[in-house]
């Protein structure tokens, strides 16, 4: 009885334990087959239940991309009165082709919509034709959701046509795009990403396929101005890209009351368009110019050319480079700091008088004005820009004394707002090139270096922002400053989160009577010197011009230069304006274009 009693137990034990075994089994079985359709490897009985029942996989895509991004998210930029530099925000035509093909076709509702978006029946077939995901209307030539005008909104919205209506966007950039170079582009750099972000990307928070600044402001600030999470609306489908069940239609987006920032600028945006109508009226095919407060030498507006459209980036051209911080040949405007070297270090003695035959023959050099200047004086020869004095002037400096009166003068090195060093170092300027004076050892011991030097040729370099950046020191009394161009990043709700303080040093500056003797010599250039042309202005304006020859395809080219403030009586803007030409040209543009803008400062103050 007994033992029977055992083979029952034991027969029952084998029987469960088959169930469970056979249970493992199918479960098994049924996660694999979850595993492969999930990954797509799962075939469909049939062609036509593939094209139905697709793998979840894809299914999830599906109803990803029944998405439009409204806002990226990303911070935008503003002029100091609280304008906006960047962030376009106009309706525009929003078209989801799956929820337009899950309703019946309306002829009549069709044609309203073309006359809406004054299109014809053949584009919105073609444009319709293409479309695979969510799209906006789009402007074929420069590939941007087209603006409606308030009308054409409204009655869009009326026309209640299911799939195509108008929404809220915000583009990136301006038409006219001010400041292009200065504010800079974003663009998709998965390496830079990955180098610059890898942690946020390893736990999930950032896509290798998101814009970041590639350029200008764009660049130096995208670590602030990255968004915590764009605007979308989306349309919910199921796999076979149904409606789902109650509302189809959300939109998601950020409620942070942080984010995105707002980065304010020392622009100011007025000023800023109509120094970009100036160059175009002018035809400026290369240069740029500078505006600085007279004050603390903040960028009050900064122009480059070619125009560079951020909105369609064009590499391939370099318009994208700003030459407002690119160096090069100053000519006579380097005058300026030889000028102050021969003051702080004496070499030209009080009320000493120079002779200027129109050649220094040893030399090869020549005065631009045929047959010399005669005598005249120090402060002559800087009015009249003349080369020989000036040459003789780098004779009699060693290179030291010149590299350190350039220094002063903040043209050596870069010029722009900067903290920190090493890895840590920040600047606010994007490609921001060094100023130089001298290349080597030669101009230690060679006084034809010097010489050449000394009249802003050789190897001088300087920027539009060092030159503007010089004629402020000089009107602070010798205190060097750093330009800076943003002033503080506020949080979304207003808040400050950091401010970028004025930079104006204490040590090593230029000797107060110095720079204001220059600062003198500059009025007596505009009254009856090189820069006459400018007198009747509506300011009474001082400056300094000059030109540099450099080599070109057909020869030789030009830097036309003139740098300089107004009003002289109470200075408030101090310019640097620098023209590229390709060949030599008696007209000197360069002056004309700093008067105009001068005439336009003062317009602005009246």
């Amino acid at each position: 009885m007994e033992r029977k009693a055992k083979r029952a137990l034991t027969d029952n034990m084998r029987r469960l334990f088959a169930l469970q075994l056979l249970f493992l089994v199918c479960m098994l079985a049924l996660v694999g087959r979850l595993l492969l359709i999930q990954s797509g490897w799962a075939s469909a009985p049939n062609p036509a239940a593939g094209a139905k029942n697709r793998s979840l996989t894809a299914a999830a895509v599906g109803q990803r991309e029944q998405s439009l991004v409204l806002d990226p998210g990303r911070g935008h930029f503003y002029d100091r009165k609280g304008r906006p530099l960047t962030g376009d925000a106009y309706e525009t035509a929003a078209v989801f082709p799956a929820a337009m093909a899950n309703q019946p076709a309306d002829p009549m509702r069709i044609g309203r919509l073309l006359q809406i978006l004054g299109t014809s029946a053949e584009e919105w077939n073609e444009f319709y034709r293409r479309l695979e995901r969510p799209s906006f209307w789009i402007d074929g030539r420069s590939g941007a959701p087209i603006r409606l005008e308030p009308a054409q909104a409204d009655a869009l919205r009326a026309l209640a046509l299911p799939g195509v209506f108008p929404v809220p966007y915000v583009k990136r950039y301006y038409p006219d795009a001010p400041a292009g170079q200065l504010i800079g582009y974003v663009g998709q750099h998965p390496e830079r990403l990955e180098k610059l972000y890898a942690d946020e990307i390893a736990a999930g928070l950032l896509s290798r396929s998101e814009t970041i600044g590639a350029s200008g402001l764009e660049l130096t600030f995208d670590a602030f101005l990255r968004g915590s999470s764009p605007m979308t609306l989306s349309y919910l489908t199921d796999a076979v890209q149904r409606p789902l069940s109650g509302t189809p239609w959300r939109l998601t987006g950020a409620r942070n009351p942080f984010y995105p920032v707002r980065v304010v600028t020392t622009l100011d945006l007025s000023i800023q368009r109509n120094l970009e109508r100036i160059l175009d009226a002018h035809g400026v095919a290369q240069g740029a110019v500078v505006v600085l407060d007279a004050n603390n030498a903040d960028v009050v507006a900064m122009a480059s050319r070619p125009a560079f459209d951020p909105g369609r980036v064009d590499l391939a051209g370099g318009a994208w480079a700003n030459r407002a911080l690119k160096t090069a040949a100053p000519g006579s405007v380097f005058k300026t700091a030889i000028a102050a070297a021969a003051l702080e270090y004496g070499a030209a003695r009080p009320g000493e008088t120079f002779f200027c035959s129109g050649e220094l023959g040893r030399y090869g050099l020549s005065c631009w004005k045929a047959g010399g200047h005669g005598r005249l004086a120090l402060a002559d020869a800087y009015a009249e820009s003349c080369n020989v004095v000036f040459a003789t002037l780098g004779e009699r400096l060693t290179a030291a004394q010149i590299e350190a009166a350039a220094m002063k003068l903040g043209l050596v090195g870069k010029a722009g707002w900067r903290s920190g060093t090493g890895d840590a170092a920040f600047s606010q300027f994007d490609h921001e090139e060094e100023g130089r004076v001298f290349i080597g050892k030669a101009a230690e011991s060679d006084a034809g270096v010097r010489a050449q030097s000394a009249i802003g040729q050789r190897d001088v370099r300087l920027s539009p922002l060092a030159a503007a950046n010089m004629v402020v020191t000089l009107l602070n009394g010798g205190r060097l400053s750093e330009p800076r161009v943003v002033r503080e990043i506020r949080y979304r709700d207003g808040l400050l989160m950091t401010s970028y303080p004025v930079h104006m040093s204490d040590g090593n500056t230029l000797d107060a009577r110095t720079a204001s003797a220059l600062a003198r010599w500059m009025v007596d250039t505009v009254e009856r010197g090189t820069g006459a042309s400018l007198a009747g202005r509506r300011w009474k304006l001082a400056g300094k011009s000059g030109t540099a020859l450099i080599p070109a395809a057909a020869g030789w080219g030009e830097n036309e230069w003139f740098v300089g403030y107004g009003p002289v009586r109470r200075p408030k803007y101090a310019v640097a304006v620098l023209v590229q030409k390709d060949r030599e040209d008696a007209a000197h543009t360069a002056t004309r274009l700093f008067g105009d803008i001068m005439d336009m400062l003062a317009r602005e103050h009246e």
